[in-house]
């Protein structure tokens, strides 16, 4: 299983990643320098230097319009960060995320969390970017974990620190149904591609599970690890225990995957902040084009319709599903065997969950 850092040490193998070894400050400059890269189909990005405990990274599993003319495709970074390799097939890729196997967890290696190094209590000490103009340290690409009744979940989360101790989070609605009330959490960041799949598939989609650990350990062998209780990734970069608590809403922009499914509102009350030594993390610059949260939100629904339609039938009319991310997920592309007289049109009816105006075929 390829880790976050890990990943990133694979892009610089593929002359991939560009690292900015100036000093760049989290308060709005690692933002507009990481738009600038994205609006400019540039390789990613990893800050060397910037002020807080955490490094930074941006564009690690994005990557560039389908019109560029560089050289790498624009899932490479995705294909590479679940071992499928660059050059994998996109239908193939579409293929292994809508089978979406689960592996069971007493058949998955658990191991001690890396993340064990405590830092201060204070979140605004780590460092973490503003990526709009509200002026608040911003939680992107990362994902919550509360165990209830002995099964832990995985879910996206997106918000912003409020006060020291104090995180204004943004959730899957249903993600929230389903805990019932559980107050103890984990929130999660600088995590591997197939963690932040897997919570997409458990929860944004039509169908949701909890099984998301499992989600994980299906696509790429995830190990696990214990931290009171909950299972969560052993590989994240940075770890913030704490108790929910009723939240307002984050200010500024969304997140793609918000789009998908109903959210709402927590707060997250810092009880303990730990990291790996030297912890770096990816962040998205919500604003800008063709992010990270973009193109895994795009494949994830890309992925469920593929298999939906070509489970209906019971054959395999689709040969792909595409919700291009130039579109903003405003459209969805279809390529498929049309049965019979009429077929074409009762595509969109498969597909009207996503968000999507509109099926070309």
């Amino acid at each position: 299983m390829t880790s976050f850092r890990d990943h990133l040490k694979d892009l610089a193998e593929s002359d991939d990643l560009l690292t900015v070894s100036e000093p760049i400050h989290w308060n709005e400059e690692a933002a507009t320098i990481a738009a600038e890269a994205l609006r400019n189909n540039c390789a990613a990005l990893r800050f060397e230097s910037t002020p807080g405990t955490v490094r930074l990274a941006s564009g690690v599993y994005a990557g560039p319009d389908q019109i560029s003319s560089r050289n790498h495709r624009p899932r490479a970074r995705i294909g590479e960060a679940l071992e499928l390799g660059r050059e994998h097939d996109y239908v193939g890729l579409l293929d292994a995320l809508s089978k979406r196997k689960r592996r069971p967890l007493d058949q998955v290696s658990f191991v001690d969390p890396a993340a064990t190094v405590n830092v201060s209590d204070d979140l605004h000490s780590l460092g973490l970017p503003t990526v709009d103009t509200n002026g608040r340290q911003a939680v992107t690409l990362g994902m919550i974990a509360v165990e209830r009744d002995g099964r832990t979940s995985w879910a996206p989360v997106h918000g912003e620190i409020h006060r020291r101790s104090r995180l204004r989070l943004t959730v899957p609605q249903r993600f929230v149904d389903w805990s019932d009330g559980e107050r103890s959490a984990s929130i999660m960041l600088g995590l591997s591609a197939a963690s932040l799949i897997a919570a997409l598939q458990g929860w944004i989609l039509d169908r949701t599970t909890p099984a998301v650990p499992e989600l994980a350990a299906g696509l790429g062998n995830v190990p696990l690890a214990d931290v009171d209780g909950r299972v969560v990734p052993a590989d994240a970069e940075v770890r913030i225990d704490g108790r929910i608590d009723v939240g307002d809403k984050a200010d500024g922009p969304s997140a793609i995957w918000e789009r998908a499914c109903e959210t709402t509102s927590i707060a997250v009350r810092t009880d303990n902040i730990v990291t790996r030594s030297s912890p770096i993390i990816p962040f998205v610059p919500l604003s800008a084009p063709l992010t990270d949260d973009l193109h895994l939100t795009s494949l994830v629904k890309s992925a469920e319709l593929y298999r939906r339609i070509n489970s209906y039938w019971g054959i395999s009319p689709a040969s792909w599903v595409q919700l291009p991310v130039e579109n903003r997920l405003g459209v969805c592309l279809v390529s498929s065997e049309i049965l019979y007289s009429g077929f074409e049109w009762q595509l969109p009816t498969h597909c009207s969950h996503s968000p999507a105006s509109s099926i070309k075929c």
